[in-house]
């Protein structure tokens, strides 16, 4: 990745996007149905606010075990009761559908506000700013000016900063 080679940036975290709903075809492949996100940072993150999930098995009594010779469990002294709620896993299962009912933005591939909201939630405090240099349909600014954040993007396509602005109701002045 450039940014770790080049610019200096730590590869802090690989998430992977399971996109639930929509695999590619391929010829002569295995369907991809998942996209990389890399977090990166210089040093460690400065916020890491996580999402937590529901555990299934939440409130039921287990009794401790260790891995034994041959990768069997032996049992060991003790109970401990699994939590109501963990940390998500880097493997995030979210839809593909893309802005919400009702807005249309008209660019080709808009991912998910529920990925924008939830990254922008992990990574940043309210006040905070959110920088997305590869604007697109503008899904990162909406969400970060929903969540209570300043955001600052940009797209090298005029046709796709029209679509930003008009997404979030902004005036197209093309000098800007």
């Amino acid at each position: 990745l450039y940014f770790v080679d080049v610019a200096g940036f730590n590869m802090h975290q690989r998430i992977i996007w399971e996109q639930e709903g929509m695999p590619t075809k391929r010829p002569q492949a295995y369907m991809d149905d998942f996209e990389d996100i890399f977090i990166l940072s210089k040093g460690l993150p400065k916020t890491f606010n996580p999402i937590m999930r529901r555990n299934k098995r939440a409130g039921e009594v287990k009794h401790k075990a260790r891995s034994g010779k041959n990768g069997y469990y032996e049992q060991m002294a003790g109970l401990w009761t699994v939590a109501d709620e963990s940390i998500l896993t880097n493997i995030q299962k979210i839809g593909v559908g893309g802005a919400s009912k009702g807005d249309r933005t008209g660019h080709p591939a808009v991912f998910p506000e529920a990925l924008a909201e939830r990254h922008i939630m992990t990574w940043s405090n309210p006040g905070e700013v959110v920088v997305d240099f590869f604007g697109g349909s503008g899904t990162t600014a909406k969400m970060a000016r929903t969540l209570n954040r300043q955001w600052l993007t940009n797209d090298i396509s005029a046709e796709y900063v029209e679509i930003i602005r008009r997404r979030l109701d902004r005036p197209f002045t093309p000098d800007m």
